[in-house]
């Protein structure tokens, strides 16, 4: 009987043991760098949807606001008037209204005058 003449008997040589050990550190590094990608991805994934949720309910908070704007002025021009007032019997509290008195303004809502 003839033997297959591509039998291997023969030792294995250092250079296809060593090109196989880096083979398998070479998929090491591989599984190590695609875990540690989808740890980051999930941690930005984390950060970017508590981040999102976040501005949602600061917008809830802001549309509130501008809802409530008129409300707010109002409020806002009777409290100027009051103070108004109140300078006018309290004299020392004239450099207060005299600071402020160019940066605050009071603006309402009625259409302007027609024009005759």
């Amino acid at each position: 009987m003839n033997e297959p003449g591509n039998t291997f008997d023969g030792p294995v040589d250092s250079a296809s043991q060593e090109s196989g050990g880096e083979l398998q550190s070479l998929r090491t590094l591989l599984a190590a760098a695609l875990i540690l990608l989808i740890v980051f991805s999930a941690c930005v994934d984390y950060y970017l949807s508590t981040q999102s949720s976040e501005m949602n309910r600061l917008l809830f908070v802001d549309r509130q606001t501008i809802n409530n704007f008129p409300a707010y002025s109002a409020r806002a021009g009777d409290f100027w008037s009051k103070l108004v007032e109140y300078s006018k019997s309290h004299p020392d509290f004239n450099p207060v209204i005299e600071k402020w008195k160019g940066t605050i303004s009071i603006h309402t809502n009625a259409p302007p005058p027609k024009a005759k």
